[in-house]
């Protein structure tokens, strides 16, 4: 990083901070996804001066992109935004997140359980929590970095905050006020604005006014602590908001960074001494690819191989629903890429809640959206839906993906070889799950998972009772907007097809997924 000559019109400063600048150590390392930033020293600390950009959590697992303010405010999992969904903010911007997403959480199970939440940091970093705050702003108001010189007390906004963006003030000390001497330590806030969570049916603002940081301290089950910059305040405050607001966010560590934007694997530079990042999707002729990488490749080249010579088919991916929920992914013979497990929402995409029903009269008597679990316990496995979920307008698939229909599952079954033969080419093989035979056109008889679906066996229910049944089989919606009755398939253990028909909207199923 290039430290320039800093002029200051009309202020006095003193030797000692050119000196306490000039010393400062600086470098350059590269976040999860390729993205390089600045760092600083300041006391013991190392501080990132760019805003974070990342899309990953540190393993490569993605952090949803979410542009709907309804399905924003009602997530309790880790999101990132554009200022405004403007893409055109990242080089300068960086990205603002929730807190769930600075936090680690990624999904229902490490909501509840921390000891499975993700890292957000790069290798070497992490995100600031209050301590890392507090013992940055006692070094930077001893070390002279207050406005107005004095060494006591936080009057830090102003050396801070970048010499750009910010609105006019004139209080003294503000980053507002006589903008150009902003910025003495080189920690260019930006004030990038933020998005608001919770409350806000459509809410981006404050650019120009202010800018947060997020800690990753948590205040309590709805609020968490951030650190706040106001274009007419000289301070630089806590305060304790909604986890649901999207902040920047900036990195911290203890030990010195890693120097990482130079590393080549080509024999000019050798890599001695350096920390070679993991990519988790290689680009470059330098880059060095994860375990998982190759692993995925390997099995993409070992399924494309079972179909035609369609380069697409037999490619696995995942994808994540509004909520956060992870699915498995497979391109199959027809074309299509479809989830491999079963839906798992409890919310319609625009943010409305799709009620759980767990008795048996009440999920009889209905004619509105359900869902529950089979015998009404979490397996795992998804979620049931009625018929009056499945075509409901608000829809249940995240952008980009819709409900199996009809026609994709005809078309599926064609290319599987026909209703008669293509249930044992979908269902998981073996006798772990289905019921022995668990029958399909495969070896001796047996289901052979040869299009690699791995579909298992879940309970269903019975609309006209509420009952739940077999256990040795799986029924799934196909969306249609006919009236009346819908279409479903159902595959069973004991045979090798497919079976395809008409049911009541009042029984309750499972669907996958297709991408558009």
């Amino acid at each position: 990083m290039k430290i320039q000559l800093l002029v200051f019109f009309g202020l006095f400063v003193s030797p000692f901070f050119y000196s306490n600048l000039y010393s400062q150590t600086t470098g350059t390392s590269i976040d999860q996804n390729s993205n390089s930033f600045d760092w600083i020293k300041y006391g013991n600390q190392y501080w990132s001066v760019e805003n974070a950009a990342v899309e990953t959590y540190r393993d490569g697992t993605p952090i949803l992109y979410i542009e709907d303010q309804t399905v924003w405010k009602n997530l309790t999992v880790g999101a990132w935004c554009y200022y405004e969904n403007d893409s055109t903010d990242d080089k300068n911007y960086g990205k603002l997140y929730n807190w769930y997403a600075v936090a680690g959480i990624f999904d229902e199970a490490s909501l509840n359980d921390p000891s499975l939440r993700k890292e957000f940091s790069p290798t070497g970093f992490r995100v600031p929590d209050n301590d890392d705050w507090n013992t940055f702003y006692q070094y930077m108001t001893s070390s002279g970095y207050n406005f107005d010189n004095s060494i006591d007390g936080n009057k830090l906004a102003k050396s801070l905050a970048s010499d750009k963006l910010w609105n006019s003030s004139d209080v003294d000390g503000s980053p507002g006020w006589n903008k150009e001497s902003n910025n003495s330590s080189l920690f260019n806030a930006i004030p990038v604005g933020v998005r608001g969570g919770c409350c806000f049916t459509d809410y981006f603002g404050s650019r120009g006014i202010q800018t947060y940081f997020w800690s990753k301290n948590e205040h309590d089950q709805n609020n968490s602590v951030c650190t706040h910059i106001n274009f007419e305040d000289y301070k630089s405050n806590f305060q304790n908001n909604f986890k649901t607001d999207g902040y920047s966010v900036r990195f911290v560590s203890s030990e010195t960074p890693v120097n990482n934007s130079n590393i080549l694997l080509n024999g000019t530079v050798s890599a001695e001494n350096y920390q070679i990042k993991n990519v988790a999707d290689p680009t470059d002729a330098q880059d060095a690819a994860t375990k998982n990488y190759v692993d995925s490749k390997t099995t993409e080249i070992s399924n494309s191989q079972n179909f035609s010579n369609n380069s697409k088919i037999g490619l696995t991916g995942v994808v994540y629903d509004f909520e956060g929920n992870r699915y498995n992914t497979l391109v199959m013979c027809d074309g299509k890429q479809w989830t491999t497990q079963y839906l798992n929402v409890s919310f319609f995409a625009n943010g409305d809640p799709i009620p759980e029903v767990v008795g048996n009269d009440a999920w009889r008597d209905l004619s509105t959206p359900a869902w529950c679990y089979p015998f009404n316990e979490d397996s795992g496995i998804g979620k049931l839906y009625n018929g009056f979920a499945l075509t409901d307008a608000r829809g249940l698939a995240p952008e980009g993906w819709h409900v199996a229909t009809e026609d994709d599952w005809n078309n599926l079954i064609e290319c599987l070889g026909g209703a008669d033969v293509a249930g044992g080419k979908i269902k998981l093989s073996g006798t772990e799950y289905w019921a022995a035979p668990n029958v399909g056109s495969g070896p001796s008889g047996k289901a052979s998972n040869s299009s690699g679906m791995s579909l298992m066996p879940a309970a269903s229910r019975e609309g006209a009772n509420g009952n739940f049944y077999s256990q040795n089989s799986v029924g799934f919606w196909n969306y249609s907007t006919i009236d009346g009755r819908r279409p479903f398939v159902e595959l069973i253990g004991s045979q090798a097809k497919i079976n395809k028909g008409l049911t009541d909207p009042y029984d309750g199923s499972y669907i996958l997924m297709v991408k558009d």
